[in-house]
């Protein structure tokens, strides 16, 4: 699958997730290894274990670091009006 065609299917999704590969692609291990690639030219990040997001010009929708985090195991800080996740249990930052 080429990168733009695999974008415009899930760029209007916060996050995705590696078990939506089936949903995408009848090739599933052929789309894992062109996650890892498109990983490697910085055109999605992996954010945790199996947890996807598009590079910032690639999506529609930016998820807060909260929402990624989940608040569950997000310790947050309120500075100004403004929501500072301060640490995140397995949250690589964006």
């Amino acid at each position: 699958m080429k990168y733009k065609d695999f974008k415009n299917k899930i760029r209007n999704f916060p996050l995705f997730s590696s078990s939506q590969i089936s949903s995408i692609t009848d090739r599933e291990q052929i789309l894992r290894n062109q996650l890892t690639q498109w990983q490697k030219q910085g055109l999605l990040f992996c954010v945790k274990k199996g947890l996807y997001i598009l590079n910032e010009a690639d999506r529609k929708i930016n998820p807060s670091r909260l929402f990624i985090a989940g608040p569950e195991k997000a310790i947050v800080s309120l500075q100004n009006d403004n929501v500072i996740v301060l640490q995140s249990e397995n949250v690589t930052p964006l």
